[in-house]
């Protein structure tokens, strides 16, 4: 079935451009000049996208987009609009907005934000349905297994027979590690790399088995066996991946005790997460095309810059070669008249009287000026689209190496417009910087996100721009087998008592609509869970701050093993 998206602006030209670009991209479009026209259509059709102007007669678009999402909140809502104001745009994502688009826009620009808010609009209603059956899951799991746990002594048989219904793999050890129960779920899913089917009839410790298998996830875990068994902790939780038949494949473990009189047992749960981290991924990367989406306006504005000296070189260019047209055609002739003697003295003194009214060396240098600044203007373009090129790519799930220096570097470009008018940038690279194993597209957002928020920072203590400007700083450097990068900022800094919470999901000071507090979260996920790394914020109210990121440069085992319990911690462990 097409994707049905409906047109509101009053402009007809308008309306018709947009069917014309969408239709030849197999949409099927409706159309409406006004609110009261489009709150009609609303009600006899269904659609999966609204594209609305602001100001149209019988109604303001952002009251439109109001109605819409309150009535029909499973549609998603683009504004394009001529008023190129920020706190217009502002107000539009804030009122729920996917995209604020600025006429007059190009097929290309109208394209990208169409898809982008309509596999933005697919992936969170997937989530919606996820995370609803998932926690409806969870908790009648965890009811289950609490009601069960509690009547462990007197009905046995009963608990066996649920565990062995669940789809999360359960054993229960004792405080030597030897397994006392395995459920049906853990027997028949190997995560773990070990047969505990043939372990736990045979009695085996299951801590040996993990410690023992040279598998680093076994080993992980079995520390956080011992950690519970000595009271060290009073739960632990850490994910880790294996690959099956060469397919990556993402697994949760959480262990917790339970006593009865003199005796304590522990419980080590094991759950599938293949499917959660393949939408974590998903919608990771609708995050990042939507962060690129939101810096396009940014973006085109600095490709028509170059665009528009280059034009106008090119133009001087075809300007002084009309001027030496002539000349040239009369100097082509010479060898055709050498015969004739009378013919060749008139000809040469039509040249000399030309070269008297044109500076031939004059006009030469101002041409390959010209040519030499166009050439400029193309590398400047060239620059800008390989970036943009880099961030829209879609995620890898293997890591390759990441030249970081270069990443830095095109995330300076990608965000120019977010930085140049509040604040002045400088880089202190280090060279020679050894490559880095990292899922480059993730690693790029990370970039993104700490330099969009230091210059936001800096816009907020300068007030845009109007007290002067700020000064961010990328700064990178290699010791030992890890690398460091540094983001600072002269920006308004962080108070002490939220510092605490700003890499906490949906936490943000930003007034609505200008974050979502989902960047930094992002950030500490990317940077720990996937590149076992460090990820830290040093700051000071009122004079700035600087966000570092630790990524180790080998994989070593000494390292991983290192990294992972940090992970562990950090992520859950209790």
């Amino acid at each position: 079935m097409k994707t049905r998206i409906l047109i509101i602006d009053d402009e007809s030209i308008v309306r018709r451009f947009a069917e014309e670009v969408l239709g030849t991209h197999d949409f099927c479009c409706s159309s409406a000049a006004s609110s009261a026209e489009a709150a009609e259509l609303l009600k006899q059709k269904s659609f999966e996208l609204v594209l609305c102007d602001i100001r149209m007669p019988g109604g303001s678009g952002l009251d439109l987009l109001s109605y819409i999402r309150e009535q029909y909140p499973d549609i998603a809502v683009m504004m394009m609009t001529g008023i190129d104001e920020p706190k217009w745009a502002a107000m539009a994502i804030e009122a729920g907005a996917y995209a604020y688009m600025v006429k007059p826009f190009e097929s290309n620009e109208l394209l990208i934000n169409v898809q982008s808010s309509l596999r933005r609009r697919d992936l969170e209603l997937k989530h919606k349905e996820y995370t609803e059956l998932l926690e409806s899951r969870v908790r009648e799991k965890t009811a289950s297994l609490e009601a069960t746990l509690m009547e462990l002594d007197s009905s046995y048989a009963f608990l066996r027979s649920t565990l062995d219904a669940l789809t999360t793999g359960v054993a229960i050890i004792d405080e030597s590690g030897a397994i006392v129960y395995s459920n049906r779920a853990w027997r028949d899913d190997q995560v773990t790399g070990v047969d505990l089917d043939e372990a736990f009839r045979n009695g085996a410790n299951l801590l040996t088995l993990l410690e023992s298998n040279g598998d680093d996830a076994g080993r992980l875990l079995a520390t956080g066996i011992r950690s519970i068994i000595s009271g060290e902790k009073q739960k632990f939780r850490c994910e880790y991946q294996r690959k099956n038949s060469g397919k990556p494949s993402w697994f949760a473990a959480c262990v917790t005790q339970f006593s009865s009189g003199t005796w304590r047992r522990f419980v080590v749960a094991k759950e599938n997460k293949t499917e959660a981290k393949n939408l974590e991924m998903q919608l990771t990367q609708a995050q990042r095309l939507e962060s690129v989406g939101q810096l396009a306006a940014g973006v085109a504005h600095e490709i028509n810059t170059p665009m528009q000296y280059l034009g106008d070189n090119l133009e001087f260019v075809k300007k002084k070669v009309q001027e030496l047209e002539p000349l040239l055609q009369d100097v082509s002739r010479i060898t055709d008249v050498f015969d004739s003697p009378d013919v060749c003295v008139e000809l040469i003194n039509r040249i000399r009287a030309k070269l008297g009214k044109i500076n031939v060396e004059s006009n030469v240098e101002e041409v390959q000026e010209a040519l030499d600044d166009s050439r400029g203007g193309v590398q400047h373009v060239s620059r800008i689209v390989g970036a943009m090129k880099q961030f829209a790519h879609p995620g890898q799930e293997e890591k390759s190496l990441v030249d970081i220096n270069c990443a830095l570097a095109s995330t300076i470009t990608v965000s120019t417009n977010e930085w140049k008018y509040v604040a002045e940038i400088e880089t202190d690279l280090a060279d020679s910087l050894p490559l880095v194993p990292a899922l480059a597209g993730e690693l790029n957002q990370v970039f993104l996100n700490l330099l969009v928020n230091a210059a936001h920072a800096v816009a907020d203590r300068y007030e845009g721009g109007a007290l002067g400007k700020g000064t961010i700083n990328l700064r990178t450097r290699h010791f030992g087998n890890y690398v460091e990068i540094s983001i600072s900022d002269t920006g308004c800094g962080i108070r002490d008592e939220i510092k605490q919470r700003i890499f906490d999901p949906f936490f943000t000071t930003k007034e609505v609509g200008r974050g979502t507090g989902q960047g930094l979260a992002i950030a500490h996920s990317v940077i720990i869970s996937k590149h076992r790394g460090r990820l830290w914020c040093d700051s000071t109210p009122g004079v700035g701050s600087t966000f570092t990121v630790l990524l180790p440069i080998e994989s070593s085992r000494e390292i991983d093993q290192e990294v992972s319990e940090v992970a562990a911690i950090e992520q859950g462990a209790f």
